[in-house]
């Protein structure tokens, strides 16, 4: 199991991201800013920074699903609508 004490700080994370493995199990974690809808009355709506990670089976690496997301967009988009 990862433990906490295993990945890097959080102050760490809002400057670089974090990769590793574990049995087989890729991962990465990222700060990533989002925007926020705007409020009724407003304009903008803002940013948040969010820890964002990503998982999936090794032994592929994040450059090879990046390969595959920037192909096929929409299929990944829509995947998310069926959880």
């Amino acid at each position: 199991m990862i433990e906490r004490r295993d990945i890097l700080s959080l102050p760490y994370l809002k400057k670089a991201a974090f990769t590793g493995s574990y049995e087989g199990m890729r991962f990465k974690f990222a700060s990533v800013k989002k925007e926020l809808p705007p409020v009724e009355g407003e304009e903008n709506g803002g940013e948040v920074q969010v820890l964002e990670i990503a998982v999936w089976e090794g032994p592929y690496g994040i450059d090879f699903l990046n390969e595959l997301w920037t192909s096929g967009k929409e299929k990944w988009k829509s995947a998310g609508d069926r959880w």
